[in-house]
This record gives C-alpha cells, structure tokens and sequence, in this order.
C-alpha cells in the first residue's frame, strides 16, 4: 500500500506544503480530505490496525496545520476555488480537532 510502504503520507505532506497552480492545490486537498475523512477504512479493517493513523499522522505536523490555517485565512473569498478550499481546509481541520 502506498501510504505505509512508500511513505504516502509524508509525500502528501510535501505535496501539500509547497506552492503549486492553484488547481492542483485543490486536489491535494481533496485526497488530504478524503484521507483524513475515511482513515478509519484504511488501516481499521487490519488485525491490530490503528483505525486514526492518518488523523494521529497529521493532527501532529505543525507545518499542515499551519498551512490549512493559511488557506482559511488569506483565501479570496471572491474567487470560488479558493472559496472552496477554504471549505476543505475547515473541513480537514475539524476531523483533526
């Protein structure tokens, strides 16, 4: 599985992290979304599967919370992609909370 076996995570992290054309920040951020949302069916269903591996994952990187925090607060609410990435970012952080 990529996420345990190749460091999916960390890689996401990166990806997430550095400055990108503002449409494929957006998918980022729905796949960290999804992730996040549903980390419960990624290592839960295993014997002895840590069912909040991804949220434990992030929940303790100052630099993805950091950045989710940015995009809340600078987003151009004018712009509807940035609209919704601010909607994702929330929506992130909460399940992180």
């Amino acid at each position: 599985m990529f996420i345990r076996d190749f460091d999916g995570l960390a890689f996401l992290t990166d990806l997430l992290c550095s400055d990108h054309a503002l449409r494929f920040r957006k998918k980022i951020l729905m796949l960290f979304g999804d992730l996040v949302q549903y980390d419960d069916n990624i290592f839960g269903t295993e014997p002895n599967g840590d069912k909040f591996y991804v949220r434990r994952f992030y929940s303790h990187r100052d630099d993805v919370i950091l950045r989710l925090m940015s995009y809340t607060t600078t987003s151009d609410l004018d712009n509807m992609q940035e609209q919704q990435m601010r909607q994702l970012s929330l929506r992130i952080l909460f399940s992180l909370h």
